[in-house]
């Protein structure tokens, strides 16, 4: 599946996009993850959201809200011009600062703050949204 990736990759995609562990956050690094991937069929996403609201065991189960928040983060990621992030090999950036890895894979500060600010918008009573930058 497109944007599929290994476990380690997926905890440093959450560092690179600066967001935590609660359901919410989870929706949007995977939604994110696929909206970068250069591999993504249109279909795919739908296909994974059902997945995920439908058959997941909870408590990884999308809730209506998670799964508003995934479809949201793959629209943001295919307008955002980063790279791939299902095709970095992170092990090999592990002495690099945050801001050089950010930067190499054109993840800007400043678009993620108003991404957020528009997620926060959106979903304001999320526990998610409340500590977004």
């Amino acid at each position: 599946m497109a944007g599929a990736v290994t476990l380690f990759d997926h905890d440093c995609i959450h560092i690179v996009l600066g967001r935590g562990l609660l359901p919410q956050d989870e929706a949007f690094v995977l939604g994110f993850t696929m909206g970068t991937s250069e591999a993504c069929p249109a279909w795919q996403p739908s296909f994974f959201r059902f997945c995920a609201r439908r058959l997941y065991q909870a408590p990884y189960r999308f809730s209506a809200e998670d799964s508003q928040v995934f479809d949201f983060a793959v629209r943001v990621a295919r307008r955002t011009k980063a790279a791939a992030l299902d095709r970095v090999n992170f092990r090999a950036w592990m002495s690099r600062p945050l801001r050089e890895i950010r930067a190499e894979l054109r993840v800007d500060g400043h678009a993620l703050q108003s991404i957020y600010a528009a997620e926060r918008a959106r979903w304001p009573d999320g526990p998610a949204s409340r500590r977004l930058p």
